[in-house]
Parts: C-alpha cells; sequence; structure tokens
C-alpha cells in the first residue's frame, strides 16, 4: 500500500512538473525551464524506480519463492481468465493436477533440504515439458497444477506420457539420491465450462487419486 502510494504521488509530481516545463517554455524564463527540466528528469527517474518496484512486488505475489512457479493465488488468478476466455471462444484447455509421491519419505530419511531439492527438481521437469503459454503452479507443499490451453483432453495421455519420460529420464541422470514421482489427474475445461474454477480442479484432484490408487495396486505397495 505504501509502495503504491508512493508511485501514485511520483506520478502526480511528475505531471506537475511536466506543467512548469511547458509553461517555462511558453515565456522568457530560460533559467526557470533549465530547472524544471532537471527536476523532471529526477522524477522520471524516480517514476520508473517505483514502477520497477511495483513490478516487482507484483510478481512476488503471484509467484512461490522456492520453485519461481506461480503459486496458488497467481495460478487461480491466471486460470479464472483462460477459463472464461474458453468458454466465451469455444476453446478447449487442459487441467492437470499432480502431487508429488514419497516428499514425506524424502524428508524424513534424507532431511528437509533433499525435499527441497525435490520439489525445485520437480519444477524443473515441469518447465522443461510444458510451454511457455502453459500456466504451471506450485500450488503449496507436494502440491502443482498446470493449465494448457488450446489442448483438447484426448491430447492428456501423450503430455503425461511426455512428463513421466521425462521425469525418468530425470531419474536416471542420478542428480540426487531420491526418485521422483508424480501422481497426476487431467479434466477438460471447455466452452461448457459454468463454475469457478475450484471445480474443475476438485476433479483434476479425484482423477489425480484415482492414479495413485491404481499405480500402488500395479506396485502391490
Amino acid at each position: 500500500m505504501a509502495a503504491r502510494a508512493a508511485y501514485n504521488l511520483a506520478r502526480f509530481d511528475l505531471v506537475s512538473i511536466r506543467l512548469a516545463v511547458a509553461c517555462a517554455q511558453s515565456g522568457s524564463l530560460t533559467a526557470a525551464a533549465r530547472e524544471a527540466h532537471l527536476a523532471l528528469a529526477a522524477a522520471s527517474r524516480r517514476v520508473r524506480e517505483l514502477e520497477e518496484a511495483h513490478e516487482a512486488l507484483r510478481s512476488l505475489s503471484l509467484t512461490d519463492h522456492m520453485t519461481g512457479l506461480y503459486n496458488h493465488r497467481g495460478f487461480y488468478n491466471l486460470a479464472e481468465h483462460h477459463a472464461r476466455i474458453s468458454r466465451r471462444s469455444h476453446i478447449k484447455s487442459l487441467l492437470i493436477y499432480a502431487d508429488m509421491d514419497g516428499l514425506k519419505k524424502i524428508n524424513d530419511t534424507m532431511g528437509h533440504q533433499s525435499g527441497s531439492q525435490a520439489i525445485m527438481a520437480v519444477a524443473d521437469v515441469l518447465r522443461s515439458t510444458f510451454r511457455d503459454c502453459d500456466i504451471v503452479a506450485r500450488l503449496g507443499g507436494d502440491e502443482f497444477a498446470i493449465l494448457a490451453p488450446n489442448v483438447p483432453l484426448n491430447e492428456s495421455r501423450k503430455i503425461i506420457e511426455r512428463l513421466r519420460n521425462n521425469l525418468k529420464a530425470y531419474n536416471e541422470a542420478g542428480h540426487h539420491p531420491f526418485q521422483l514421482s508424480l501422481s497426476i489427474g487431467a479434466v477438460e475445461i471447455d466452452h461448457t465450462y459454468e463454475f469457478g474454477i475450484e471445480d474443475q480442479m476438485a476433479k483434476a484432484d479425484a482423477e489425480m487419486y484415482r492414479d495413485k490408487r491404481d499405480r500402488r495396486a500395479q506396485s502391490g505397495v
């Protein structure tokens, strides 16, 4: 709030000084015009600095500090916006909910530093798997979400397979003693979407838990 108020005040000062310059230049007060120009330059620098600081604060409020991905707030804000576009434009989008497998075990057996490394490693794999236009987020803890605009549900198997292959490649590279694994659920958002993004997230979450149960059954765990 204080940063925003300072920014608005600086903008007001900048406008005021620009008016002073115009008034000084319209007359014969050369010294006044010169002083006003100097004040204008200083005010312009101050506004640029405040704009950069405001943008940094805005970015921090939408970004997960550990991974650099969008955080819970950033994801829901952007996902709701894209969901409305999908509805208006009849565009299908893919919503993916992913949960890390075994993070508690990593924390308990290798320490929380290793757990943090595992979270950051998953974030890196997600970044390398999805497009720049996709919204990739860490919702908190071991939970991640992705919204891929203009991708129908029938593409989900191919995308999830690519993600699992990238996880496998990371594990085989032996960067860390732990193994990365995700349980994944996917649903489609299309022009029939009428509810909040939370409703679709709940459906993707249910699909994710189904995947987790099926994979545990297959592995006998």
